[in-house]
């Protein structure tokens, strides 16, 4: 089993579409008569983004009761404003423009050729629908890339949990658990799509994970 691929499917059973949105990264809001309406985070909407402070290099583990481990390290952070939408080839989208926060990690597996990363992105759709999202992003053995996620906003309305790994406590995690029993390979990646719970901590990101055979990976304390 690829153990370093795990973190990449936790996307389970709640698949998100890759948008085909043209995405232009800014810092500044443009004329709204050119590039649209403008959508920004309120006080609420803040509280529901990752607000542990991630560096670029920084790095978080994962462990099983066997001990191995798996390593995700932030490439980059982007805050700001994007300007959205256009026409792209045959397709046009209403132009808009959002605030966005993200943050990329790389999936540190030897074992494979192709690149894999973990985004937390909290941005809105261009109705004004404000998300806050997990992408995973991968290539297959083609070289072809795909593109999943969860959007996570439906998980907020649960009770958030106190729960302690190790020397570490957190104090609004949520449980998003699939309920499915089975696993799956991916055709396009042949990669065994395994995880159906994941332990989500609103302030710090995932904390931890677990398979259909009840395998847990725990954030390294």
């Amino acid at each position: 089993m690829n153990y370093f691929k795990i973190l990449l499917l936790l996307c389970f059973t709640m698949i998100l579409a890759a948008s085909c949105e043209e995405v232009q990264e800014e810092s500044e809001i443009k004329d709204v008569r050119l590039y649209g309406p403008v959508y920004q985070f309120d006080e609420e909407q803040k509280d529901l983004i990752v607000k542990n402070v991630y560096d670029v290099g920084d790095c978080i583990s994962f462990v099983n009761d066997d001990e191995l481990e798996l390593q995700a390290c932030v490439q980059r952070v982007n805050k700001g404003i994007s300007q959205r939408g256009g026409t792209t080839g045959w397709y046009s989208i209403p132009r808009y423009q959002t605030e966005y926060s993200t943050i990329h990690f790389t999936i540190d597996d030897p074992r494979t050729s192709f690149e894999t990363t973990l985004a937390y992105v909290a941005d809105f759709s261009r109705f004004g629908n404000f998300n806050v999202k997990l992408l995973f992003s991968y290539y297959n053995n083609n070289a072809t890339q795909f593109t999943d996620g969860v959007v996570l906003n439906g998980f907020f309305d649960q009770p958030e949990q106190v729960m302690t790994i190790g020397e570490r406590t957190f104090y609004r995690v949520v449980e998003i658990n699939s309920g499915t029993t089975l696993e799956y390979v991916d055709s396009h990646t042949n990669i065994t799509v395994n995880v159906n719970k994941i332990w989500y901590d609103i302030d710090y990101g995932i904390i931890g994970f677990s398979t259909v055979q009840n395998e847990d990976w725990l954030i390294k304390s």
